[in-house]
């Protein structure tokens, strides 16, 4: 078999898994909701559903060559935010949250993975609808970084959007480029509004790829005030089937990793004190 034939012949098997991955998490909505309520209280449940979302998706080599693909992967964020939405309830219960400001830890998920975990608070004294229109517009646009480039940025009505972006990683020891995608979605109560992020960076080592979860969770305590809780969960993920160079591994693991959260972490920072200066107003 030829390399053109050859190439053809892995594309139409990416597609294939594609659509079979997008077919089944449709198939499994109602179940997967009901059964991923308890994660929080179960890390090891919180990993299988990771892994379901998640398993074996294209890589940035393969999946982006084509922008049906990318649309394709950013569709598979679209169907995990509900589930990531339905985990808001009781997601700080079993969390050791701040009194005021962030904490960043680092822990090992169930493969023996690194995992960082980011936990933050802030009380704001203005109301419910107004916090969260100042923190969704600031997310809802483009970040303006020197090494952040948007491929694009498509709204799904009043309360979702798909990003498409290039992000060169800078790390101590070499720089990576990295292609991410990141679906957002917010979801309003009567007592609350819960912003919910979910990205991935697609890196060029076969196999290898970095994954966030993300919750604000916006909530009234009087009439003119609210308190804001924030959760991200960073991870890499290892796609089954390919081997990557242990060096790469340790870069990703250990450089790219810390290089990631340290930027999401700078951000919060910059939400918490946009919230409240605007509360000056």
């Amino acid at each position: 078999m030829g390399v053109t034939a050859l190439e053809e012949f892995r594309k139409r098997r990416m597609a294939e898994t594609i659509n079979r991955k997008l077919k089944a998490v449709l198939a499994h909505q109602v179940k997967l909701n009901r059964a991923l309520l308890g994660v929080i209280q179960d890390e090891s449940a919180l990993s299988q559903e990771k892994k379901f979302v998640f398993e074996s998706p294209p890589t940035a080599r393969t999946a982006l060559s084509s922008l049906d693909n990318s649309h394709a992967l950013v569709e598979q964020l679209a169907q995990a935010v509900p589930h990531l939405y339905s985990l808001s309830e009781t997601l700080f219960s079993h969390k050791n949250v701040p009194s005021f400001g962030c904490s960043m830890q680092p822990g090992i998920d169930v493969f023996g993975g690194r995992i960082i975990e980011l936990v933050a608070r802030v009380p704001v004294e203005n109301s419910l609808k107004q916090v969260s229109d100042v923190m969704w517009q600031d997310l809802n646009g483009p970040c303006n970084m020197p090494d952040k480039s948007y491929r694009y940025m498509n709204e799904r009505g009043p309360d979702a959007v798909a990003k498409s972006f290039d992000l060169t990683v800078r790390c101590p020891s070499r720089t990576t480029a990295t292609h991410g995608l990141q679906y957002l979605q917010w979801f309003e109560e009567e007592e609350q509004i819960v912003h919910i992020r979910l990205s991935k960076l697609l890196l060029p080592t076969e196999g290898l790829q970095l994954c966030s979860h993300a919750w604000s969770v916006i909530s009234k305590t009087t009439t003119e005030k609210c308190e804001v809780k924030f959760y991200l969960q960073l991870f890499v993920e290892r796609q089954e089937g390919f081997s990557a160079v242990e060096n790469d591994i340790k870069f990703i693991q250990e450089d790219v990793l810390d290089t990631w959260a340290m930027k999401l972490r700078s951000h919060w920072q910059w939400q918490q004190e946009l919230v409240t200066v605007n509360t000056t107003r």
